[in-house]
């Protein structure tokens, strides 16, 4: 939608559910900020003076609920995270071409990237009607919160910064794990290789800031890096392992590259992720 906006031109655009429980009118309390280049990104709020909701009381207990969670997300003390009644200037509108969520966590994930873009956020009181309307959300409301929930939790995880203690500039040798594999089987199946010592690793070198960035392309986490002071029992800036011994005598040659066994390795992750999280419970 953000990227079919900006093709046509767009200079703002409004969002607003097909539920009818908004008011068209109060189209103009979203607009003027951005007008007077006073915001990027606006948010009708029901909870700010001025702002009404006739919703049950069951459905408010969830709303908060909901907001409660979710609201850790961005700097701003913003009051309803999750109404859809917004305003995007046409630097929000390039800044929400990176969002992905097309369920209930769109909200959220907005918020998120408005906050890492730095876009100026502003909310203003509008009026939302839940009573006597035919058409509203047939949503459950238990996944609908488990939804706003989840990809709260997801972009804690996928929009946070990778950190790098020291320049970046260090370099480590890292080796897919069936390359070690093959070492480990040679060793059983060389004769020469009984009572010996070897190295086993990749024999190049990966630049750290390189290795973040690669990671972040892959994964798709546009929250960047940021730098941190070296830890002070990380002494070496570089680190290479020697492996002609084992090229000697155990036939020993890495063949995964390294962009290839890292894509591998985060596809593994990503099968196999609900397998992992309950192998970590007790």
């Amino acid at each position: 939608m953000f990227q079919h906006a900006l093709d046509m031109g767009a200079n703002i655009v409004v969002t607003l559910d097909s539920d009818g429980q908004r008011n068209p009118n109060e189209f103009p309390r979203l607009l003027e900020p951005i007008l007077k280049d006073k915001a990027d990104f606006m948010l009708g709020s029901r909870y700010m003076h001025g702002g009404t909701m006739d919703a049950p009381l069951y459905q408010r207990i969830g709303l908060w609920i909901i907001y409660s969670v979710c609201k850790g997300g961005s700097r701003y003390k913003i009051r309803d995270t999750q109404n859809g009644f917004r305003a995007f200037s046409r630097k929000a509108l390039e800044a929400m071409v990176a969002c992905q969520s097309d369920d209930y966590g769109i909200e959220t994930e907005q918020l998120s990237i408005a906050t890492h873009f730095g876009l100026m956020i502003k909310e203003v009181s509008v009026s939302v009607k839940y009573c006597d309307l035919a058409n509203i959300s047939s949503e459950n409301p238990v996944s609908h919160g488990t939804e706003l929930i989840e990809t709260a939790v997801k972009l804690v995880v996928k929009r946070r910064p990778l950190p790098i203690t020291g320049t970046g500039e260090e370099t480590r040798d890292f080796t897919y794990v069936g390359d070690i594999v093959d070492g480990l089987l040679s060793m059983a199946y060389y004769e020469d290789a009984v009572g010996e010592a070897f190295n086993l690793g990749s024999g190049r070198e990966i630049v750290i800031r390189d290795l973040a960035r690669l990671v972040n392309q892959i994964t798709g986490n546009s929250a960047g890096i940021i730098f941190k002071e070296r830890r002070d029992w990380d002494k070496k800036s570089r680190l290479l392992s020697s492996i002609d011994k084992a090229r000697r005598i155990l036939n020993y040659e890495p063949k995964t590259e390294f962009t290839d066994g890292l894509r591998s390795v985060y596809s593994w992750f990503k099968i196999n992720w609900d397998h992992i999280k309950k192998s970590a419970e007790f």
